[in-house]
């Protein structure tokens, strides 16, 4: 059982966090629950990402040392009271595993090197094995895939980039990930077959022949939005985007070439989504819900403000859904209907609302100029509002004709929470598009 890094602070923050702040105080209470459960289940090895530093490299040294936990970083080099090791080599089935990870970022105290060349070193030192994994936290794919370099039969992705049942190739290395949010658990099943050189992932031709088809649907919808739009800038925008899933296919097409590999032994994953069907670990559900409550308690809850009527704070640049329904009855009456109107809700059902991690996609303008900067500060902007899309409108609510807000958002609006990674990759634009269509007089892209 292993994580690839990027869950002690698995988002990155506008603003940096500062010792004694409520935002540096929330984020490590979580980590410390987070170890507990590690240290509960038994975890074999733990990567950390550049993220979670910020935490403070002596609090997480307290936490490794606390809980007993595998922290392995084979490029960190600092002195001796540091409780990390490059790797280390455990016993699966009878089979021996060699566990390597790598971190990124800067360390205070401590020397970040080359990542490749370290992870070699580490792979020498623990022969002999049958498999070896790598532990790769790093924010850039680019970085990810040249860990390819290092000689790992395979690399867990701590940004879960390959989830959902895809998997990609990096040479001869082979690419996993579950995402970095906690919503499955990547299961790898390995199958040594006598004789066999290298690995090779079973499913990998379904799972590129589903990329492509993925990636041309999107091609199409960009191409029939292109073809009815007149605006010069958006244009532009489009063939930008088309061009870049039409080198997603072709190098997808390129990796359906090289799947199938005879004489080789077997991987096979899979995922297991942790949904309300699969009941909580009990102790653990009493951290959490213990620690939420201290959340709520810590910042003066219970907060009433998800009752308050949907209008911005005077000085803001947003004006709210009830200043926008004035002029747009049946677009507001439609909006009414979806889940975007009660997202906040969600949250508030769960204790979630003072979560600085999740509260930024169930309220509107938050991490924008104007909007909300904490939970408390989002009162009348909670929910997804006309203006989480359209863009600040109170200049056109007092100037209607002057200043006109942004008609039809693009996806890249829908993508800052629609993800992948924070809606578990459900988002689909044909399909949740007509859900937000505010009139049949709109055209779907």
């Amino acid at each position: 059982m292993v994580d690839a890094g990027a869950s002690f602070a698995p988002l990155r923050h506008p603003e940096p966090w500062t010792e004694g702040g409520r935002g540096l105080e929330q984020r490590r209470h979580k980590a410390s629950l987070i170890a507990e459960a590690y240290a509960s289940a038994g975890i074999d090895g733990l990567a950390l990402g550049g993220n979670d530093w910020a935490l403070g490299p002596e609090f997480l040294w307290g936490l490794a040392r606390d809980h007993d936990l595998p922290v392995l970083a084979a490029n960190l080099r600092c002195d001796d009271k540091v409780p990390v090791v490059s790797g280390r080599k455990v016993e699966v089935g009878g089979h021996r595993v060699a566990l390597v990870g790598v971190t990124e970022g800067d360390v205070e105290g401590c020397t970040v090197e080359d990542p490749v060349a370290t992870s070699r070193e580490a792979l020498d030192t623990l022969r002999p094995y049958d498999l070896s994994v790598g532990l790769v936290p790093f924010q850039s794919k680019a970085e990810v895939f040249a860990m390819g370099e290092a000689g790992f039969d395979l690399i867990v992705d701590g940004q879960g980039r390959h989830s959902l049942g895809s998997v990609e190739r990096a040479g001869p290395t082979l690419l996993y990930g579950a995402g970095s949010r906690g919503k499955h658990i990547g299961v790898l099943e390995a199958t040594w077959v006598e004789g066999g050189k290298g690995w090779a992932p079973v499913g990998l031709r379904a799972s590129v022949e589903q990329k492509i088809s993925r990636v041309q649907e999107r091609i199409s919808l960009l191409e029939e939005r292109l073809g009815r739009e007149q605006e010069p800038v958006r244009v532009k925008r489009l063939e930008a985007q088309v061009a870049a899933y039409q080198r997603q296919r072709a190098e997808a097409m390129a990796e359906l070439e090289q799947v199938d590999v005879e004489g080789s032994h077997r991987l096979t994953y899979r995922e297991e989504a942790l949904s309300e069907e699969v009941p909580d670990h009990g102790p653990t559900a009493e951290r959490v819900s213990r620690a939420l409550k201290e959340m709520l308690e810590a910042e003066g809850a219970p907060i009433r403000y998800h009752l308050e009527p949907h209008v911005a704070l005077e000085k803001s640049v947003y004006a709210g859904s009830d200043v926008c329904v004035r002029c747009h009855q049946a677009q507001h009456a439609q909006w009414s209907t979806t889940p975007h109107a009660r997202a906040w809700q969600t949250l508030v059902r769960e204790q979630r609302h003072l979560d600085l991690d999740c509260y930024g996609c169930h309220a509107t303008g938050v991490g924008q100029p104007g909007g909300p900067a904490t939970p408390s500060r989002v009162v009348g902007m909670r929910d997804v509002q006309c203006e989480a899309c359209h863009g600040p409108a109170k200049a056109h609510s007092q100037r209607p004709m002057s200043v006109k807000p942004t008609r039809e958002p693009d996806l890249a609006t829908c993508e800052r929470c629609h993800d992948g990674e924070k809606d578990g990759g459900r988002f689909e634009e044909k399909v949740y598009w007509p859900k937000v269509l505010h009139s049949s007089s709109e055209a779907t892209p």
